[in-house]
């Protein structure tokens, strides 16, 4: 009699965490060559010296293959217990290239759709979720807020440069003069920025197209948190206002304001 459990391998064996190992084992396309010098090098580091640390920063030149080394740390971290797992990426476009080359590398993972939930799979830390910045940065979204938001293990951002600009974008709310709301918050600060400059207060009122900024008095914005705070809760599903206010509802006295 043949014993087959011999010839299958076992369920509790460990799974691979070294991600240039990994890399070996992972069901590639034959156009899916082996890492490159600089990809080993950097995961080697990684490996070794960056695993449990938080805010890594990996540094190449375009065309090096950041792509790759970003999908092999996240499913090396997977591997360890330690998702779920975000590749986050400028826009939909490049989640979308980067999903074909985690089919290319044979990284399992799923792209998100927009509009829909977090899956399963990413949930329960069986694949990697590639997603685009807006979908992860903005005051409803999908991973939640404070204490009930998804705790998320690992998150790789591609790009960072180029997200940065998105994530400025999304804690900032910004009022086009022609909003109710715009209107009274500039009768609620008329007189600190009338004695900041009378002109140019006068500019901004009447919108005679002028470049003019001016910014409200740190203390005039702190005295009047509170009422700040019921002006944009007022104006809560405003779509100025909607997307941005959870993330800074409590912590607008630290805010900086300005009137254009």
């Amino acid at each position: 009699m043949i014993d087959f459990t011999k010839k299958i391998p076992s369920l509790n064996r460990s799974k691979q965490t070294n991600p240039v190992l990994l890399y070996e084992d992972l069901d590639r396309k034959a156009t899916a060559g082996p890492l490159r010098p600089v990809q080993n090098e950097v995961l080697t580091e990684w490996y070794k010296r960056c695993f449990e640390n938080k805010d890594v920063i990996v540094k190449l030149h375009t065309g090096e293959g950041k792509t790759l080394i970003g999908l092999l740390i996240l499913q090396s971290r997977l591997n360890a217990g330690k998702g779920p797992a975000l590749y986050v990426c400028p826009t939909k476009q490049l989640a979308a290239q980067t999903a074909n080359d985690a089919i290319k590398f044979g990284v399992p993972y799923i792209l998100d759709q927009g509009g829909t939930d977090i899956p399963e799979d990413v949930l329960e830390s069986k694949r990697i979720w590639i997603t685009y910045v807006q979908r992860v940065f903005n005051g409803r979204t999908k991973l939640g807020l404070d204490n009930a938001g998804q705790t998320i293990g690992t998150m790789v951002i591609d790009d960072s440069h180029a997200c940065i600009e998105s994530i400025r974008s999304a804690t900032s709310i910004r009022i086009p003069r022609s909003r109710e709301l715009f209107r009274q918050l500039l009768a609620m600060f008329e007189s600190s920025l009338r004695q900041q400059g009378e002109g140019t207060f006068l500019s901004i009122k009447n919108d005679d197209y002028s470049s003019e900024v001016m910014s409200i008095p740190y203390w005039d914005w702190i005295n009047r948190t509170t009422e700040i705070s019921q002006l944009f809760y007022d104006y809560t599903e405003d779509e100025c206002v909607r997307f941005v206010y959870p993330l800074i509802k409590d912590i607008l006295k630290d805010c900086t304001a300005y009137v254009t």
